[in-house]
C-alpha cells in the first residue's frame, strides 16, 4: 500500500489513482477515467461502497466538481456534495462518530491515518457546509434609501440606488445550537447579486457523508481520490485531510465590537468540525496583533496559518509582524481573514477573485478549512519625515488612501456603532465641506517595469525615499480631491472599485481625482461600488509599480490624512513612497 501523501505531494495522486485498481476494471466493478491532468471521474461498482443513512447498495460517482451517492435500487440521488463546499475528508474506524482531542495529536500527521490504519476497518467521513438560497426582507433597505436620498439632494444629480445587498461585512446575530448545525440566523448574508428584499444565499448547517466498504484498500483508495479532487496542488496549499493548528488573533475593537462573538458562534464550530485546533489571543491595544505574531516567531513552523478576526486594520498589524520576521524574503505562513470589521476589503476581494457569491465569516471559515491559498502582493511604504530623516517602513496589502477617502475613513471613527454605514454617513457630511489638497504626485507606470526590471530603480530595496524621482517617473502637481491606491478589487466589502485588479500582478491600481466639479465628483462616488467611476469626467485610472505623494515645498508636510490599510500615519510627512513587490504573502482563499 502506498504511503499517505499530503499537500503538494498529492499532485501525482490523480495519475496514481487512475493507474490503480480504481483505474483498472479488475473485476471489482470499479472504473476510473482520466480525462486530462486535472479532470477525472471515478465510479464505484454497485456493491463496492455503502453510505450511512441509505438502505441498500449505492453507486458513488466522483467528478471534478461534485460527488454523488445514487441509490442503486431506485436510481435516485441520495446524497450530493459540491467539492467546493467540502471542508474535511478523513478516515475513522467504522461506526466511531467521535475523535480524540486535537491537542493530543501530532499536527503534522493525517487525522485519518492516526485513527484508522491501512489494514483497519474504516469509513470515509466527508464534512461540508453547502450553499442554499433563502428569501427575506433586507434589513438595510430603509437605511440605503435614506442615504441615496441624501446623496442625490447634495449633488442635485439623478438618484442612484446604493448597493445594500452586496457582500455584507457585518454578520447577523446568531449562535450555534450544536457543533454540527449552524442556525440560519447566524449565517444569513446577502448575496452580491441579490436586490433588496430578494433571495439571499446562506450556509445554514453542516452535512456529513459517511462511506464504507468491506475492503480496506477500497476505502483508502477512495479517500485518496476525494482528497486529491478537493485539495489544492500548489505548494502553499494545506491538505484537506490533515488536522491543522492555527493561531487566531481576535480584535474586539473592530467594527461594531462583535469579533469575539462572531468567532465563537460562526467560525469556531466550522473549525472544530474540520479538525482545526486554535490558540486564540485577543488584542488589547494598537499594534497588539504585530506583537502577538512576533511573540510566536519561534513557533510559526508549527502552525498551518494565522487567522485574523476583525477588519483590515488588524490584518495590517499582523502583516507588519510577519514581514519583520520574513525580512526581505517572502512570508510563508498563510493568513486567513475573517471579516468582522467595518470595511473588510481583503476578505471581499479574495471571495470576488473566485466568484464566491457571499463574503461573510462562515464562508471565510470554510475557505480557511479547505486550505487553498491565493498569493498577494505587498507594498513597501517608505516615509520621509518633515525634518528630513527617513522613518522605518511599513507594509501594505490592501490600499493607501489620501484626501477625501482618508478624511472620511478617519473622521468616521466615532460612528463605529453603525458598522460599514459609518463611511456613507461621513461621506455625505464631507461633501458639504469638500476639501482640496495641494501636493505633487509622481509614479512609475506599470508598463515601464517590463523594460526596467534590471535597473537600479527596482533593484534590491528599490528607490530610496530621500532620493529624487528618476526621469522614468511621471509627476503631476496641483490640487487633488482624492487618491486611492488599490492592491485588490475591493477596498471595502461593498465597493468593487477596480474589478480587473489582480492580487498578485505587481501592479498598483490608482484612482486619482484632481480639481473637478462637485457634481462630477459625486457622480464618481456613486459609481464606486461597481467600478464605473472611470466613466465620469475627471476620474483617472493609473496603473503603476511605484508612486509618491510629497509636499510642494521642502520641510513642509503632505496636507490631509494618509491612511495605509485603514491605519492612519500620524507622523508629519514630507513624502511617502510606495513600491510593489509581487506575490509576497499567501492568504487562505475560497478557491474552487
Amino acid at each position: 500500500m502506498a504511503s499517505r501523501q499530503h499537500g503538494a505531494e498529492q499532485e501525482p495522486l490523480l495519475q496514481n489513482v487512475a493507474g490503480s485498481s480504481l483505474g483498472n476494471n479488475n473485476g471489482s466493478g470499479q472504473h476510473g477515467y482520466m480525462q486530462n491532468d486535472l479532470e477525472f471521474l471515478l465510479e464505484s461498482g454497485p456493491s463496492d461502497l455503502r453510505c450511512r443513512g441509505v438502505d441498500g447498495p449505492v453507486t458513488v460517482t466522483l467528478s471534478e466538481d461534485v460527488l454523488q451517492v445514487v441509490d442503486t435500487s431506485s436510481g435516485h440521488v441520495a446524497r450530493e456534495v459540491w467539492l467546493q463546499d467540502i471542508t474535511a475528508v478523513y478516515l475513522r474506524p467504522r461506526g466511531d462518530s467521535t475523535w480524540e482531542s486535537l491537542s493530543r495529536r501530532n499536527s503534522n500527521s493525517s487525522y485519518g491515518s492516526t485513527l484508522a490504519h491501512d489494514d483497519e476497518d474504516a469509513e470515509i467521513v466527508i464534512v461540508s457546509f453547502p450553499l442554499c438560497a433563502e428569501h427575506g426582507a433586507c434589513s438595510k433597505a430603509i437605511w440605503c434609501c435614506l442615504c441615496c436620498y441624501c446623496c442625490s439632494c447634495c449633488c442635485h444629480t439623478a438618484r442612484k440606488r446604493l448597493s445594500c445587498c452586496s457582500s455584507s461585512s457585518d454578520a447577523n446575530n446568531g449562535n450555534m445550537s450544536s457543533s454540527t448545525s449552524i442556525m440560519s440566523s447566524s449565517s444569513q448574508v446577502h448575496a452580491s447579486s441579490s436586490p433588496c428584499c430578494g433571495p439571499r444565499l446562506v450556509r445554514d448547517e453542516m452535512e456529513e457523508i459517511v462511506l464504507s466498504a468491506d475492503t480496506p484498500d477500497l476505502v483508502h483508495h477512495w479517500e485518496y481520490a476525494i482528497v486529491a479532487a478537493v485539495s489544492g496542488k500548489n505548494s502553499p496549499d494545506v491538505c484537506i485531510s490533515k488536522s491543522k493548528r492555527m493561531l487566531v488573533i481576535i480584535s474586539p475593537q473592530s467594527g461594531q465590537g462583535r469579533a469575539g462573538e462572531i468567532f465563537a458562534s460562526q467560525v469556531k464550530p466550522i473549525f472544530e468540525a474540520s479538525r482545526i485546533s486554535c490558540e486564540v489571543v485577543e488584542t488589547k491595544g494598537p499594534m497588539d496583533a504585530m506583537h502577538i505574531v512576533l511573540h510566536h516567531q519561534d513557533r510559526l513552523h508549527e502552525l498551518d496559518g494565522i487567522i485574523v478576526v476583525g477588519g483590515d486594520g488588524i490584518i495590517f498589524e499582523a502583516m507588519q509582524g510577519l514581514k519583520r520576521i520574513a525580512g526581505s524574503g517572502r512570508i510563508h505562513v498563510p493568513v486567513g481573514a475573517i471579516p468582522a470589521g467595518s470595511g473588510n476589503g481583503i476578505a471581499a476581494s479574495l471571495h470576488h477573485a473566485v466568484n464566491e457569491p457571499i463574503n461573510d465569516p462562515i464562508s471565510a471559515a470554510i475557505g480557511i478549512a479547505r486550505g487553498r491559498v491565493q498569493a498577494l502582493d505587498m507594498w513597501k511604504v517608505d516615509m520621509l519625515h518633515k525634518d528630513g530623516h527617513v522613518l522605518e517602513p511599513c507594509f501594505a496589502s490592501l490600499s493607501i488612501a489620501w484626501a477625501f477617502v482618508s478624511d472620511t475613513d478617519i473622521e468616521s471613527e466615532p460612528l463605529r456603532a453603525l458598522g460599514g454605514a459609518r463611511f456613507t454617513v461621513q461621506a455625505v457630511i464631507n461633501l458639504f465641506r469638500l476639501r482640496k489638497y495641494s501636493s505633487t504626485f509622481s509614479y512609475l507606470p506599470f508598463d515601464a517595469t517590463q523594460d526596467a526590471q534590471t535597473s537600479e530603480d527596482l533593484d534590491g530595496e528599490g528607490l530610496a525615499v530621500d532620493a529624487p524621482a528618476p526621469v522614468t517617473w511621471t509627476s503631476v502637481s496641483g490640487k487633488f480631491l482624492l487618491l486611492w491606491a488599490l492592491n485588490v478589487t475591493h477596498p471595502s466589502s461593498t465597493s468593487n472599485l477596480v474589478p480587473e485588479a489582480a492580487p498578485d500582478s505587481g501592479c498598483i491600481e490608482i484612482v486619482l481625482v484632481r480639481d473637478i466639479s462637485r457634481v462630477d465628483f459625486v457622480r464618481g462616488l456613486l459609481a464606486l461600488d461597481t467600478g464605473e467611476q472611470f466613466d465620469v469626467p475627471g476620474w483617472e485610472r493609473i496603473r503603476a509599480s511605484a508612486f509618491r505623494i510629497e509636499a510642494l515645498a521642502p520641510e513642509t508636510c503632505v496636507p490631509g490624512k494618509l491612511v495605509v490599510d485603514g491605519e492612519l500615519l500620524s507622523e508629519p510627512l514630507q513624502r511617502i513612497q510606495v513600491q510593489a513587490t509581487r506575490a509576497q504573502s499567501d492568504f487562505f482563499s475560497y478557491l474552487k
